[in-house]
């Protein structure tokens, strides 16, 4: 039973990651840098490189960590995430590594903020 609740857990933030991300990234590449990327390719660059990360995020890391405290296989496993989408970013929407880097730190931190405020209101969404 505990799996499934951590499934359906993983699900719902696995929506709310693609979600919030992909509309930060669309945000920043589309009216910061004023970029001419086309919508449908801001949209997959945001779906496909949360939807490729999140799952290492919840599944890979915590297990191959086997840190005392969770939160550091927390932090590495963001900066993976990170990590990753930037270069993803980069050669996918031809963003500058500055410009890939800033676009993975903002969207990351968004949807990782922003999941922390919802539960700490009581507003996130358990089914």
């Amino acid at each position: 039973m505990q799996l499934v609740l951590y499934t359906h857990a993983f699900l719902t933030s696995l929506v709310f990651t693609c979600a919030v991300e992909t509309a930060v990234l669309f945000i920043f590449v589309r009216y910061w840098l004023k970029g001419k990327q086309r919508m449908a390719d801001i949209v997959f660059a945001g779906v496909f490189a949360s939807f490729a990360t999140i799952a290492y995020v919840w599944y890979v890391f915590p297990v191959m960590a086997k840190w005392p405290m969770s939160a550091a296989a927390l932090w590495w496993a963001e900066a993976f995430a990170f990590a990753v989408e930037a270069v993803f970013y980069r050669f996918f929407l031809k963003l500058s590594w500055r410009d890939a880097f800033i676009a993975s730190l903002i969207a990351n931190a968004a949807s990782f903020l922003g999941g922390r405020t919802l539960r700490a209101a009581g507003l996130w969404v358990r089914w």
